[in-house]
């Protein structure tokens, strides 16, 4: 029984190191790879000796079979040889949040100092990079990671962070406002209205009253909307609205998805093309890109997750993520009589971006989904204890 602490110690210290190591990764990749190894024997141990449902065993299992088959199926070597971990990591993390629950809100509100450490560094390295011209590229802010989907999604993850942090001290909310810079400078869509999202909830948590959230939300969505048309994301969103008479490709639809409405339907006419056995259990690893290679000559995977999940795992596999999220979420926010709004925007900030860039091939942004349903849980929990002393949330 120690020794299942001590990984669940493990897990938690490794994880919080990850939105750092993720932002030199671009120049020190050995070390992520080094942490991403250690979470993966951690929670395959943990998964192992933790006690489960035969509803948890039933989802693991469905997995297990669909990941198998993904091998067996693939022919030919990896395009990316991290895409055989992208998906076994969201499952056994989720698992791992599931089971461990209770041990996880106890570290989250007994190591306050280490988050905020943290969160402290990253900021400070990332300001620091803010003056170097080496962190931009066509005007685009990416600092250390030299990728603005690495850049956005470790900042995503300190702000789940900062959103634990203001449960106990709501000043600490000024230490969103870096990340909030990446997000904002970094060019990524998806990343912009995710990070909106989160604001939103953590406005929500600071605020005195429901009332003055509401009556006060106006005014600031004004000043955030004149910091995005003065941002370096405005020239994204009016080149993905405007089609030129000169480009290849004269759809709206093609322009504002970048594309990916286009291989969307190769795709999804790839799989159903396919037989019976390979819609249940996928057509592995190299099967996505093979489809998109043909259909816009790149060899990219589907930039969604239900899309990509189903042509490499099938039925099952696309099961397993679903209903492990939904375990996920549930335990962590659905039995809570949260206001529907803040469970929605929770649900938005998963499903936006599974839908339009992914979600589980970025470890940084799978793992930090966690600890922003952990902010609004301990944050509810807070608001409850203080409502048997008299303080209500008007």
């Amino acid at each position: 029984m120690r020794g299942n602490i001590n990984f669940n110690r493990v897990v938690m210290d490794v994880v919080m190191l990850l939105p750092i190591t993720t932002l030199f990764q671009g120049i020190i990749p050995i070390i992520n790879r080094i942490l991403f190894f250690v979470l993966i024997l951690s929670l395959a141990f943990i998964a192992f000796k933790k006690k489960k449902t035969t509803y948890e065993i039933s989802i693991l299992m469905l997995f297990s079979i669909s990941y198998v088959a993904a091998f067996i199926f693939t022919e030919g070597p990896l395009d990316n040889e991290n895409d055989i971990f992208y998906l076994l990591f969201f499952i056994l993390f989720s698992d791992y949040v599931i089971s461990g629950y209770e041990f996880i809100k106890r570290y989250l509100k007994s190591n306050y100092n280490y988050l905020k450490g943290i969160v402290i560094a990253w900021d400070f390295f990332v300001f620091i990079s803010i003056f170097l011209k080496s962190s931009y590229e066509d005007g685009y802010f990416f600092s250390f990671t030299g990728n603005v989907f690495r850049s956005a999604t470790a900042a995503t993850f300190i702000l789940g962070i900062v959103m634990i942090l203001i449960t106990k001290k709501r000043i600490n909310i000024i230490y969103a406002i870096i990340p909030m810079f990446c997000i904002f400078s970094g060019g990524s869509r998806t990343y912009l209205a995710v990070g909106l999202a989160i604001c939103v909830a953590m406005y929500y948590i600071i605020t005195p009253s429901r009332r003055f959230f509401l009556v006060s939300l106006i005014p600031i969505a004004v000043v955030f909307l004149a910091i995005i048309l003065n941002s370096s994301i405005m020239d994204k969103i009016d080149s993905s609205l405007t089609v030129s008479s000169t480009e290849y490709y004269q759809d709206p639809l093609v322009k504002f998805t970048s594309g990916r409405s286009l291989f969307w339907l190769a795709d999804i006419r790839a799989f159903f093309s396919g037989n019976i056995i390979n819609q249940i259990l996928g057509y592995g690893y190299r099967f996505v890109y093979d489809i998109n290679n043909k259909a816009i000559h790149n060899r990219i995977w589907a930039h969604n997750d239900y899309i990509n999940i189903l042509l490499c795992y099938g039925y099952i596999g696309l099961a397993s993520y679903l209903l492990m999220f939904r375990l996920m979420f549930k335990k962590c926010v659905s039995n809570l009589k949260l206001p529907r709004f803040i469970k929605i925007i929770a649900i938005f900030i998963w499903f936006f971006n599974a839908f339009f860039n992914m979600f589980y091939t970025y470890v940084c942004a799978s793992a930090s989904y966690p600890f922003i349903l952990f902010g609004i849980s301990l944050f509810w929990e807070n608001k409850i204890e203080k409502e048997k002393y008299g303080w209500k949330q008007k």
